[in-house]
């Protein structure tokens, strides 16, 4: 992914900026790692009453589409604001040009982001730590599925088609279909068997899309913020909690390195999650389930295009005889049902 100029985006940043602070400078600019469909930044806010901020900005020359859309992502944040929801401020966007992609400012939130079970290098954060930011984030999964319900977060989510369950298998047998077959997958009994078993569907909620600890920032034991809205849809919320309980359990989770002592199992997450208002949970094993079908397929859409870069070293390429196993666990869940 290309990146901007640092001196124009400066120039740029810091103009957005003076229109909120006349007398303001960016100033520090400072990449930060990760991220595949934007660049994200840290700058300092020199003669402004935030001391920085971070930058999302789309790579110019491809279309501002889903999760390449910076000012969607901003306003699914700005309609947080105010709710039981912990999200960054947005400071202000701009809709950029051919030359200059889509891009928003929002506030820095402290806190780490770290996902204890997977992440190769072990959690800083205590067990009662870990313990309480696990219980936390359960419970601000439900206030966000909440959140749909009123506000200008209940406005957007109107407005968005909503994603059916069977629309969203489909999604990840698409993707499943384009992968090499000496990847070993055998993954169209998996896509019957839930196509064959959909849950009786709930009221579409806001969903995050990635909602894991990763995507958190926590301090202590208190989640700070919730970030990273590239994919947020109306769609089944269970779909969120499913994805959530995988990444939470080291049994699980096909890239677990750990488990991390004080994460609490998933029963007690479920319990968090219920008494916080969330939807109903009863059918949770298939939405584990399916949350195990799209990480097979998301995975493996990352290590196609790792062995076409010739990057044989990579994460995706080293999941790989991990993902038949994930599609079997998949079925079990919904088999046992």
């Amino acid at each position: 992914m290309s990146q901007p100029d640092a001196d124009e985006l400066a120039a740029r940043l810091t103009r957005l900026a003076s229109g909120l602070w006349p007398k303001v400078r960016v100033s520090g600019l400072r990449r930060l790692a990760g991220g595949a469909s934007s660049l994200t930044y840290v700058v300092g806010l020199d003669g402004a009453p935030e001391q920085c901020a971070v930058v999302k900005v789309a790579p110019a020359g491809l279309a501002a589409t889903r999760n390449r859309d910076m000012l969607r992502q901003a306003r699914v944040i700005a309609a947080l604001a105010g709710t039981a929801v912990r999200v960054p401020r947005v400071l202000f966007t701009d809709a950029g040009d051919e030359q200059a992609g889509q891009l928003f400012a929002m506030s820095f939130c402290p806190g780490e982001s770290c996902e204890p079970n997977i992440d190769e290098n072990a959690p800083t954060a205590t067990a009662a730590e870990l313990g309480g930011r696990s219980a936390h984030a359960a419970r601000m999964l439900a206030a966000t599925h909440g959140a749909a319900t009123h506000g200008a977060a209940a406005d957007l989510v109107a407005a968005e088609e909503p994603i059916p369950l069977d629309a969203e298998i489909s999604r990840w047998d698409r993707a499943l279909a384009t992968l090499p077959a000496d990847f070993g997958l055998d993954w169209t009994s998996v896509s019957a068997l839930l196509h064959a078993s959909v849950p009786v569907p709930v009221p579409p909620r806001l969903t995050h899309g990635d909602y894991r600890l990763g995507n958190l920032l926590c301090a202590g034991a208190k989640v700070t913020a919730v970030i990273d809205w590239e994919i947020w849809a109306a769609a089944d919320p269970r779909t969120d909690l499913g994805w959530f309980l995988l990444s939470m359990d080291p049994g699980l989770h096909p890239a677990a390195v750990r488990a991390a002592t004080g994460v609490p199992g998933r029963a007690e997450l479920l319990d968090e999650y219920a008494a916080a208002g969330g939807a109903p949970v009863a059918d949770a094993d298939w939405f584990i389930a399916l949350a195990l079908y799209k990480f097979t397929a998301t995975t493996g859409l990352i290590a196609k295009h790792a062995v076409r870069r010739g990057d044989l070293a990579s994460w995706g390429v080293a999941m790989i005889p991990a993902l038949p196993g994930a599609l079997r666990a998949a079925a079990g869940l919904v088999s046992a049902r």
